[in-house]
């Protein structure tokens, strides 16, 4: 559970904010599987752009 949790805030260190504007929760997914890490999370077009130069992204 704690590598679980590990995941999830290093996802969201990608992220602008935990909660969009609307107050939802941004991040709807953190996973591991087969060797692959990955997420699904709410963003804007604007956001996006930014979110992919993230070093690690």
């Amino acid at each position: 559970m704690a590598d679980e949790d590990a995941h999830r805030r290093w996802h969201e260190s990608f992220l602008p904010s935990t909660l969009t504007d609307s107050g939802e929760p941004r991040l709807l997914r953190s996973f591991y599987r087969y060797g692959i890490y990955g997420f699904t999370a709410r963003l804007t077009v604007a956001e996006h752009a930014v979110v992919a130069k993230k070093p690690g992204f």
